[in-house]
């Protein structure tokens, strides 16, 4: 990576990790602004984006109080939410992907917020104990945000792109 990526890439780590804190709790699964960022890189550093989120994923683990709650540790990625951080690695990447692509970066962004449960809610299965409820918990209440943060994640990410692009 260029050192203007690696500068990028933590400064998404460094937003997701904020945005985390900007959370309402609800069930098991808080609600917050972190997807926000974690579409963003993609949107803006392309498919390096994954490596801001890595970069996140390790702040926390070494204990740095970036997630959600100003929780920090590797037990965070164990409890129920861990499969939703870990997603955001892939989401990051699937985005920047598709962008890549040329493809739509409005749906590019949707489909991306989708990864994020594709990881989230079997792992939160273990903890609700059935699908169905991993879905009523864990996703159906975060639809209508997460395509509205995808939605704000577009804005930001096309006008950031009309003065800094790396791909």
């Amino acid at each position: 990576m260029k050192p203007s990526e690696l500068t990028m890439a933590a400064l998404f780590a460094a937003l997701t990790g904020i945005a985390a804190q900007f959370q309402i709790p609800i069930e098991i699964v808080p609600v917050s602004l972190q997807t926000l960022f974690v579409l963003c890189a993609g949107g803006i550093l392309g498919r390096k984006g994954a490596i801001s989120m890595i970069i996140y994923l390790f702040m926390g683990i070494v204990g740095m109080p970036v997630f959600a709650g100003g929780k920090g540790g590797i037990g965070v990625l164990m409890g129920p939410t861990g499969g939703y951080v870990i997603g955001f690695i892939f989401a990051a990447y699937t985005a920047g992907f598709l962008i890549e692509k040329k493809k739509n970066m409005l749906l590019s962004m949707i489909i991306a917020s989708f990864v994020i449960y594709i990881f989230g809610l079997p792992w939160l299965c273990l903890f609700v104990g059935s699908i169905k409820n991993a879905f009523l918990i864990g996703m159906l209440p975060f639809i209508i945000g997460d395509i509205a943060k995808a939605f704000g994640a577009y804005l930001i990410t096309k006008e950031v792109r009309r003065y800094y692009s790396l791909y």
